[in-house]
């Protein structure tokens, strides 16, 4: 299985342990790393969007054991920002939710 068919599976829960094709903490590539928060707000066909409340919840409650707390870290100084970007395309009327 490739990067990309790893990333979003991965990022979702994210065992600082355990990571596909052999790669540790560092190692694993970024943006798999800090997808989370779409990943968590986004409706997919097997579970619902959270609201941002609700993710960023998630996202503090895996810090060390889910997600690497310098990520977590770096998310929390900007997460009124991702709050204000969801709210923007979801006002925008081309904005279509992945399903």
């Amino acid at each position: 299985m490739s990067y990309c068919q790893n990333m979003n599976r991965v990022s979702v829960k994210l065992s600082l342990d355990d990571c596909p094709d052999g790669l540790t903490g560092e190692e694993f590539p970024l943006p798999a790393r800090a997808d989370v928060y779409d990943a968590l707000t986004s409706k997919r066909h097997y579970k619902q969007s959270y609201d941002h409340l609700a993710a960023v919840e998630t996202i503090k409650k895996g810090r060390g054991t889910h997600f690497q707390p310098g990520i977590v870290d770096a998310f929390l100084v900007v997460k009124q920002k991702f709050d204000m970007i969801t709210q923007k395309l979801e006002d925008s009327e081309s904005y279509k939710p992945c399903e």
